[in-house]
């Protein structure tokens, strides 16, 4: 592995809208992974991290801190820049006029902004870079563009931020389909998610009987759980099935009274949140895991499933089609509850025939921190400013 791709390469600033945090500790884990995953390949990096918390839960807490931090994942560290504001009407202008100020203090020192998400810190980075000349770049994650849930606003902010941006790094193709429409002329290419191959691994299928079914994800309604579980009483007309949910949100009573108005109480174990160990436990004891929701970006969850050797089923919807193939699983019409349940019947009815070596075979290379590391580093060298080109005082 090369330590750095780029000579003399100065400050690559990450601006990420969020990262794990005191309220929402998995929150921003896929961004984390990005930043993470670069850094063996560029030397210098530093993170600028704004976001606001309700005044009982910022009580104590610095509003600025200036920390150096080791990578969760892999080697090396960065320098993290952190400001905190109290969650209230009018914190994002403090906070852009604050990112501008810190800008300004180090823009002889910075080749590069990277924005991980538009709202806000694409917004800002954007704005900064004009004012300096320097490069930006987008990654953005979110399902929030093909679902159009941006408010009326910020869908008229768009057609003039996005354009000036050098390059948009969306996790899918089908993402960049939607994030095209503001910005038709500015280079995307396409930064998958990445996974830690190292702890998601392969192991030997679970015996066939009962069949096990396993969930992880929110509850709440654009997940189509009762989907799923309406799935699996068909199912479990014919087969000996039991179905695992992992996750919490506001659906929660609301799909465990299904389950027991299905018949379903005693084939059906609801979990809560699940820990990174305890999801990687689940995909070990399952046979299949299954997404039903109305619409997903890049599920990470089926990456997981997938380097953990396990057959997925997901609708065919957002970056799906892009990851599962014949050899990984199989897809059904988004809201279909006779494909949904046929798709299972199918994975479930060739079950001697996966192998989960095979499967995790598929992916592993393309979702390495290894693989994503090193494509982020050379759009890095691509789109990097040479040198500091502002001359103000």
């Amino acid at each position: 592995m090369t330590s750095s791709v780029l000579r003399n390469p100065g400050w690559i600033v990450q601006a990420p809208n969020q990262l794990p945090d005191e309220k929402l500790p998995y929150g921003g884990i896929f961004t984390e992974a990005h930043i993470e995953s670069v850094i063996p390949f560029i030397g210098d990096q530093v993170v600028y991290y704004a976001y606001a918390l309700p005044p009982e839960t910022l009580k104590g807490l610095p509003a600025k801190e200036d920390l150096v931090q080791p990578a969760k994942h892999g080697v090396g560290r960065y320098r993290k820049i952190i400001r905190r504001y109290v969650k209230r009407q009018g914190w994002q202008a403090r906070g852009f006029v604050d990112f501008v100020a810190w800008v300004t203090a180090h823009r002889r020192r910075i080749r590069l902004l990277h924005a991980h998400g538009t709202v806000w810190a694409g917004i800002w980075s954007v704005a900064a870079g004009n004012i300096f000349r320097i490069p930006v770049l987008l990654s953005e994650y979110s399902s929030g563009y093909p679902q159009r849930t941006y408010p009326w606003a910020f869908r008229r902010i768009f057609p003039v931020v996005l354009p000036k941006l050098s390059a948009i790094l969306p996790v899918t193709e089908n993402l960049g389909s939607f994030i095209r429409e503001y910005a038709p002329t500015v280079p995307q290419h396409v930064v998958q998610n990445c996974i830690d191959t190292e702890f998601f691994k392969p192991s030997p299928l679970p015996p066939a009987d009962p069949a096990r079914i396993l969930y992880v994800g929110s509850l709440e309604p654009v997940k189509r759980v009762d989907l799923l579980l309406k799935s699996c009483a068909r199912l479990a007309e014919r087969r000996n099935v039991r179905a695992r949910l992992g996750g919490i949100g506001p659906l929660a009573e609301s799909m465990r009274d299904l389950a027991a108005s299905l018949g379903l109480a005693s084939k059906v174990e609801f979990l809560g949140y699940l820990s990174r160990e305890q999801v990687r436990d689940e995909m070990a004891r399952c046979h299949v895991l299954v997404l039903s929701s109305e619409w997903e970006s890049q599920p990470c969850v089926l990456i997981e499933a997938m380097l953990s050797g396990r057959p997925v089923v997901a609708p065919r919807v957002g970056g799906a089609p892009e990851m599962v193939t014949e050899q990984t699983g199989r897809l059904f019409e988004v809201g279909n509850e006779d494909e949904l349940a046929q798709a299972l019947e199918t994975v479930l009815d060739n079950y001697s025939s996966w192998q989960p070596q095979a499967i995790a075979e598929t992916c592993r290379d393309r979702y390495s921190y290894e693989t994503v590391g090193r494509l982020l580093a050379q759009l890095y060298q691509q789109y990097a400013a040479p040198e500091r080109l502002w001359t103000g005082a």
